[in-house]
């Protein structure tokens, strides 16, 4: 039985890896690695990110982590996503108030 978190799909968008996940998405990837007793990391990208990640590589590192995830963080980042053609919608776009 495969999880929500094998199911979702990264992406690249300006370099940057993409996994679109909605509120959802994001609490069942949680619920399995607790279930599991395992790790993962969860990081948000906005706009602000994309510029820091090209001149701290620490920041970019997060993301080749095992078992990364990084959801988007402002709708001009669904709005880049839509123009280079990957599937994202409003649900997509999740703040940690949203989350919270």
């Amino acid at each position: 039985m495969t999880t929500i978190a094998e199911q979702l799909p990264s992406y690249s968008l300006a370099g940057a890896k993409i996994t679109p996940a909605t509120c959802s998405d994001l609490n069942a990837i949680l619920k399995a690695y607790i279930d599991g007793r395992s790790q993962c990391v969860i990081v948000h990208q906005n706009m602000h990110g994309l510029h820091v990640r090209r001149s701290e590589p620490s920041f970019a590192g997060l993301e080749d982590l095992p078992n990364s995830y990084v959801h988007i963080d402002g709708m001009p980042l669904v709005l880049l996503c839509k123009l280079v053609g990957i599937d994202v919608s409003r649900a997509h776009r999740v703040t940690l108030v949203d989350w919270i």
